[in-house]
Parts: structure tokens; sequence; C-alpha cells
């Protein structure tokens, strides 16, 4: 895959949209079972919460998870008029331009990341 660049706060959006196709599909173990174009959304996903799947392959059950998770119930999901999507914490009140769990996915992955890297030193050591 070539190297992709995008615009976040749109493709975020049409990336959010996309998650719809891949609900029935989280029993596949292997991100090339997955067709070209879901691949390609997978990829992208990936990149926003922090991970290559081209260099981190096993790393899309994470990048899947996140993109069909669901709001708290506290949350709620909003399109402003440039069609972006936004969240509201309800509680709060305060509006927010990434899924409430995005950030728990990125340290999920980052963690995972490091365990990884720390394994394959202690390997060639």
């Amino acid at each position: 895959m070539q190297p992709y660049y995008f615009d976040l706060s749109h493709d975020y959006t049409r990336l959010r949209r996309e998650a719809k196709r891949f609900q029935n599909k989280t029993d596949y173990f292997s991100f090339e079972q997955f067709e070209i174009v879901e691949q390609k959304i997978l990829f992208e996903f990936g990149l926003i919460l922090g991970v290559n799947l081209e260099k981190y392959p096993k790393f899309f059950s994470y990048v899947l998870e996140a993109l069909i998770s669901n709001l708290p119930s506290e949350w709620s999901e909003y399109y402003d008029i440039y069609g972006r999507i936004y969240y509201k914490n309800n509680r709060m009140g305060r509006k927010y331009n990434r899924h409430p769990l995005d950030e728990h996915y990125k340290k999920v992955i980052l963690e995972e990341k490091h365990r990884v890297k720390s394994i394959k030193r202690s390997i060639f050591c």
C-alpha cells in the first residue's frame, strides 16, 4: 500500500460512517480477509489511532474494535452544518470532534506496540 495522506476532519467522518460495513465482520482473524476497500478504511483509521497496519497487521483487531465501538451511555453523536461528525457528552455538555473511546484505543495500541518491541528486544539480546 502506498503512503496515504488525508484531511483528518472530513476523513474521520467518512471513516466513522463506514463503520457499519464492519458490524458483521468482527470474527475475522486476519487483516487480509477484508476486501481491499475495507482494508483501506482500517488502514486509514489505524493511522488516526497511531498504528500502521502494514507494519503491525495483527493490530487490526484493535482498530476494528475502535471503529465499531458503541458510544458510552452519556454520549450522543451529531453532525455539524458541514456534515462533520462530533460527539457531545450530555452529562457535561461538552462537544468533541473524536469518538470518546478513541483515546482509550490509542493507549491500548501504544502499550501493545511497546510490549511487542520489548519482546523483540529481549529475543535479540
